[in-house]
């Protein structure tokens, strides 16, 4: 007793004497207890002052009357990044994902990594821009200073193409107070004091107008508000400007009775907006006004005006207000909130101009100074020392199962929080022996809440007590504290082992004294009963078993060797439901043992945040969750059996990814991370990771916009793609794979880039596909571009199609150009057989042989047997040598000059030697291997024969056979009259042995106009001495054997 009320006075002196120094308090301490345990007091005191002066008197000595200010986590995006200037009027959503921001400097896109600006040629390049809508074309339409419109298509800006029809109204209202675009892609234009303005695509306009007074008229444009102060005519003008409401239905204004008729304000003290309900929420001058079919259902009174209002899916209202003296963003957790006026101002002193929610729930708001701010999880809120917390850095938590939630720091502090009304109370610091507070425990049967290291327990305000080793002073460390549902007994573990608490004395008892030295000594992490009264516990050596529920204990006894546990070190305990026990496995994720001794094994691949555990609690029905340093992650039991995973990251609000410690408490989830207190109704639902948009394509380092299908040449084979997922809760922080089928190498490539290199790709065809990865390491739906090089024109299918044909075709021509010339070579030689025949028949004709045989017979009247007998004889030869070259076709050279002196013989005989003969040969000519056709030449011997020597008794014939290059030329001379004077006579008779050779000769010779040449003789005085006769043909030699 005499420590519990030294420790009670010793903490109102110290209170009292907070000026005075360490060691003057020490001594004074001293003086009064001399006889108590005094060091220990002194030193316990000395501890709580230490920390009492870390965490500031004033805060310890506030009153309990604190109440937690609400605050949701907001990330500034300023110029610094990358943001064109701070200065913002508007924020939109595109239905591609994008957030389009009107800045002082112009409008821009964010795509989850940085501010990108439309390419602007024109002159306006850098100026205001102000209400950015999109239409249906997906084009995003806003308006400059001077009140024109511009349009952003594919990244470019462009301006209103009928802009000269809104000139008129630029010059006189200049700015429009609101832009809409209907379903058909026109525009509204709202102009203050005229009206609206409806602009058809084709460039007509319409213009609606008050035409009996003032009103404050808004209409609705393609499920949108837009509203404006409309003034009649001046010459309409009533006396009073009034104004009333009207409603613009079918470019008609219609008033209605809702309201009385008021003053008319400046623009920014009024406005109208569409509830989801279809309900119109009116401002004027401050006050609120719900208008349901024409008429008002309530008023409410806030005292400030909003320029824009938004209501969020869950049905809670946002209303941006960017003027003094109040500016910011008010919440209101829904209508009934507003109507009794219970909103927070989530950005004070923010002067806020426009608010959007997107499609991942996210808030974004742009302010006139500071830029754009961005709320990841509106549903998350975060306390830290900025609302009355005493640190940013919380431990340990703990319930009481009522309205109290107790929050333990570093330093060293403890807190009781209400759940419902937000009231913090602090609690007195024990002299604990660690810097913070490393478990708290509400223990319900004696509510009292425990606190370690060491073990103290507070009981109904009163002051710490430590918990004592039973029969001893020693006080009982402890790095865990956990209830037996059973025993109703307080078990904990720290670096010497096992330590049982009996919540009604204060008594411990540490296990492993009576011979169980593998405890006693042996550091344990955590301790666990279950519904059964089984005593878990994990150590150095993995889990083991202490006690079974009969009460029996064992010495320390390990589980089966086959526990994935063994492999890893087992950490953090939890029994869940039904008897399954949950293991946080160090550097191994989760190990859930069923009562049959069954486990199942959870890691990241199943979706957990991190393969470290710190700390493991149970959820509500069959769920329990997992703190680790990468952020918290709830498990569930299907009822199918497999385990569902839910995370909750930075990306999801979180302020910071070391999760200490998290607990169900008053309907809400209470997370203590290094950067505050967390409290949200739930874990996020599972959203899968948008699929990744190819925004940008460069072939050889060219900017091209991405066809659905590429087609590109065969040198234009490096391609440059950049990519992104429109996550914005990830900050850019996203990992992708992607990998190029139609490569041998098809396998994925993970990294954190955007962009892909694809060089120097060969003809083929390609598909692109990229994935993101998502909290829970779950891909996203792949996007997939597909694209093929062609290649070049050689390596075509057409072109080796034409080639085969043209292959084929010539080949088929040459065939047949072939075959043709064989069939021509074919008939040449039959119609040069043909023409042998014929000449042998023409030139041996009945009359010649009729002629050789009267010789015959008037030599052997005149019995002159010699002469009868070569006559005979020289005519057998010739008629030999003219059939066997008939057969052959060719004949030798010497076998033709033979034929040719057996004839002229025979003809010398029959004109009685009235002429002589003449057959030369060149010595250079292989007469035996030169071939040439037969009688070819005797028909030009028997023309000078009857032509040249006609009735000539000195007659002389020559046959000269000599070489010219390829050619054997023959010459057959004689001294007859010549051309001139036997031209009579050739025309009167034309040998048909000369026409036969020379047709002959053309088809040797493949001409057709081949003739013989002649020429006349001459003697050295001119006169005619003979005609010479030359003819050229091929020469032919017989093939070797």
């Amino acid at each position: 007793m005499t420590t519990v009320c030294g420790q009670c006075v010793l903490s109102m002196l110290l209170i009292a004497a907070r000026a005075a120094g360490s060691s003057s308090i020490s001594t004074i301490l001293n003086g009064i207890f001399p006889h108590c345990r005094s060091k220990y007091i002194c030193s316990s005191v000395m501890v709580e002052m230490d920390l009492m002066r870390k965490i500031g008197w004033v805060w310890l000595l506030a009153l309990p009357g604190m109440v937690l200010a609400q605050r949701v986590s907001w990330t500034n995006y300023t110029t610094n990044q990358t943001l064109p200037a701070n200065v913002t009027y508007g924020v939109i959503q595109s239905r591609d994902g994008h957030i389009w921001v009107a800045t002082e400097e112009g409008l821009c896109f964010f795509n989850g990594y940085e501010f990108v600006r439309p390419v602007d040629t024109s002159f306006w390049n850098g100026a205001e821009a102000f209400m950015p809508v999109e239409d249906p074309q997906g084009r995003i339409w806003f308006a400059r200073i001077d009140g024109s419109l511009w349009y952003v298509l594919r990244d470019t800006v462009r301006p209103f193409p009928y802009q000269n029809r809104i000139e008129p109204f630029c010059r006189r209202y200049q700015l429009p107070q609101d832009i809409q675009t209907d379903a058909d892609g026109s525009l509204w234009l709202a102009y203050n004091t005229l009206g609206f303005v409806h602009i058809y695509p084709d460039g007509s306009f319409q213009v609606v107008q008050s035409s009996s007074g003032g009103a404050f008229a808004y209409a609705e444009v393609n499920g949108r508000i837009t509203a404006v102060v409309v003034i009649a005519p001046p010459e309409q003008l009533p006396s009073s400007l009034a104004s009333s409401i009207a409603i613009c239905r079918n470019h008609h204004l219609e008033y209605s009775n809702a309201l009385p008729a008021r003053p008319g304000v400046h623009p920014p003290w009024r406005g109208f907006w569409k509830l989801r309900n279809g309900d119109i929420l009116h401002a004027y001058k401050g006050t609120y006004y719900l208008l349901r079919a024409d008429s008002v259902v309530w008023q409410v009174r806030l005292g400030y005006h909003a320029n824009h209002a938004v209501q969020t899916a869950e049905g809670a209202l946002l209303l941006t207000v960017p003027t003094n003296p109040t500016p910011g963003l008010y919440y209101f957790a829904s209508i009934e909130d507003l109507k009794r006026n219970r909103g927070l101002n989530l950005l004070p002193g923010h002067f806020v101009t426009d608010i959007a929610v997107d499609s991942q729930g996210g808030w974004w708001a742009t302010t006139h100074h500071a830029g754009l701010f961005y709320c990841k999880n509106p549903k998350l809120e975060v306390f830290d020392r900025s609302h009355g917390l005493p640190s940013d850095e919380i431990t340990s938590l703990s319930y009481d199962g009522g309205k109290r939630l107790f929050v333990g720091f570093r330093p060293a502090a403890i807190v009781a929080v209400h759940v419902e009304n937000l009231q913090i109370t602090p609690l007195p610091v024990p002299p604990l022996s660690s810097r913070d507070v490393e478990a708290l425990l509400f223990e319900p049967q004696q509510q009292r809440l425990w606190c370690a290291s060491p073990l103290y327990y507070y009981q109904g305000g009163r002051h710490w007590q430590p918990a004592h080793l039973f029969g001893m002073s020693s006080l009982v460390g402890s790095k865990s504290i956990s209830l037996g549902p059973r025993s109703g007994r307080l078990w904990c573990a720290s670096s010497r082992g096992l330590f049982e608490v009996d919540t009604r004395r204060g008594w411990a008892y540490h296990h492993g004294q009576m011979g169980e030295a593998q405890l006693y000594y042996s550091r344990t992490f955590d301790v666990v009963e279950s519904a059964t009264g089984d005593v878990w516990v994990t150590n150095r050596e993995g889990l083991r078993l202490w006690r079974r529920g009969d009460g029996q204990r064992l010495p320390g006894k390990s589980r089966e060797k086959k526990d994935v546990s063994l492999r890893f070190q087992a950490r953090s305990l939890c029994v869940i439901f039904d008897g399954l026990l949950a293991i946080g496995l160090r550097n191994g994720g989760v190990l859930i043992r069923h009562p049959n001794g069954h486990t199942t094994h959870l890691t990241q691949a199943n979706g957990l945040v991190s393969a470290f555990t710190t700390r493991l609690r149970t959820g509500a029905g069959k769920a329990f969750y997992v703190c680790s340093s990468n952020g918290l992650s709830r498990l569930e039991l299907l009822p199918e059996g497999d385990w569902s995973v839910r995370v909750l990251t930075h990306r999801a609000g979180l302020p910071s990814q070391q999760v200490s410690d998290v607990l169900e408490a008053g309907g809400y989830l209470w997370i203590a991370t290094n950067k505050g207190l967390v409290r949200l109704r739930d874990m996020p639902p599972l959203a899968q990771m948008p699929s990744p948009q190819i925004k940008r394509l460069l072939v050889n380092n060219t900017p091209l916009p991405i066809p659905p299908l590429g087609l590109f040449p065969h040198d234009a084979n490096t391609l440059l793609l950049q990519f992104h997922s429109l996550h914005y809760p990830s900050e850019g922080r996203i990992t992708y794979r992607y990998r190029l089928l139609g490569v041998l190498d098809s396998s994925f490539t993970v990294s954190t880039n955007r962009e892909v290199l694809l060089a120097n790709l060969a003809p083929g065809r390609y598909t692109f596909e990229v994935q993101a990865q998502d909290d829970a390491g779950t891909w996203s739906l792949p996007t997939r571009w597909s694209f093929r090089i062609r290649p070049p024109w050689w390596q075509t299918i057409g072109f080796w199609t034409l080639l085969g044909l043209a292959t084929v075709l010539i080949l088929t021509l040459g065939y047949r150009w072939r075959l043709r010339q064989i069939q021509q070579q074919m008939a040449v030689r039959e119609k040069i057989r043909q023409l042998e025949i014929s000449a042998l028949r023409a030139q041996i004709n009945p009359h010649f042989i009729f002629n050789c045989l009267s010789s015959i017979q008037h030599f052997i009247a005149e019995n002159d047997s010699a002469s009868a007998t070569y006559y005979l004889a020289c005519f057998a030869r010739l008629v030999r040598l003219a059939l066997h070259s008939s057969v052959d076709g060719r004949h030798a050279l010497s076998e033709e000059v033979e034929m040719l002196h057996s004839y002229l013989s025979l003809e010398q005989l029959r004109f009685q030697k009235r002429f002589d003969f003449r057959i030369l040969v060149d010595p250079t000519l292989s007469a035996d291997d030169i071939l040439l056709p037969p009688l070819l030449v005797q028909p030009f011997v028997e023309n000078a024969l009857l032509h040249g020597l006609h009735n000539k008794t000195d007659g002389l014939v020559e046959v000269a056979f000599t070489l010219d290059g390829a050619f054997l030329v023959v010459a057959v001379t004689d001294n007859g009259p010549g051309v001139r004077e036997a031209n009579a006579s050739r025309h009167a008779y034309k040998s048909l042995g000369m026409m036969l050779t020379q047709r002959r000769l053309a088809m040797l010779s493949e001409e057709t106009d081949l003739d013989a040449r002649r020429e006349n003789l001459t003697h050295s005085d001119g006169s005619v001495a003979g005609l010479r006769v030359t003819i050229r043909i091929p020469l032919s030699h017989k093939a070797e054997p």
